[in-house]
């Protein structure tokens, strides 16, 4: 039977998110089924897992050469698959895939990450923590960032003449004027100065003047409000 699924999927610097789901953009290969009890994906005869470690900063996610963007969707889009429990083996998922892209970026890459992301159209099999699943990538839409998230507060930023939206992710912090619900494209830019650039600065200023070495994780424990031993 064939079933269709929207899965909106962020593929963030530091994390790709679903709506359901956040993980590091990080990914390990293997040719051996993982342990037992750790979650995998198995696509085209190779295994992945997740991990911490994350992929260096690419600004066009499709040149890739390990198409390890196209791998962390697949697992993007087999997590939410899970939760839904009237999927059967047999079954057709016909996948609509909303993207983001940095406003300033969106004009250049649009297309080709529409594209990419698509693929030829075919079914895909994959294992996804020993379940099978069919799937093909039906349709592919890509939004500025920005302007997607403003557009859940559309009704109260129409009525404004200017408003300013704000992203500030893994690499990259964003900006778009929005002239009374309308983006206007010429005033945005995508900066280089997001949360994993502003870490870099942290380690390297503490590793500079206390000889510690912090990691990422004790940074967000201590913005957090939580203990971290140091």
């Amino acid at each position: 039977m064939i079933k269709k699924l929207r899965v909106a999927v962020d593929h963030g610097n530091r994390n790709m998110k679903t709506c359901n789901f956040v993980f590091t953009t990080g990914l390990t290969e293997q040719d051996k089924k993982p342990a037992r009890g750790e979650k995998y994906l198995k696509y085209q005869g190779k295994y992945y897992t997740l991990s911490e470690k994350r992929i260096p900063y690419q600004r066009d996610k499709t040149q890739d050469s390990r198409n390890r963007f196209w791998i962390l969707t697949l697992f993007a889009i087999a997590m939410e698959l899970e939760q839904k429990s009237q999927i059967q083996p047999e079954d057709v998922i016909q996948v609509e895939l909303p993207i983001g892209l940095p406003p300033k970026h969106f004009a250049e890459l649009c297309e080709r990450y529409e594209r990419y992301f698509k693929g030829d159209g075919k079914v895909q099999e994959l294992c996804f923590n020993d379940k099978v699943y069919h799937l093909c990538i039906q349709n592919v839409m890509a939004f500025p960032q920005d302007y997607a998230a403003m557009m859940t507060r559309m009704m109260e930023i129409r009525e404004i003449p200017k408003v300013v939206g704000i992203d500030i992710g893994g690499f990259t912090s964003d900006y778009l004027l929005m002239r009374s619900g309308r983006p206007d494209m010429d005033y945005c830019d995508s900066l280089e100065k997001g949360v994993i650039t502003m870490y870099n600065d942290i380690i390297s200023s503490i590793n500079s003047e206390y000889d510690m070495l912090l990691e990422e994780a004790d940074i967000d424990s201590i913005i957090k409000g939580k203990n971290a031993v140091l």
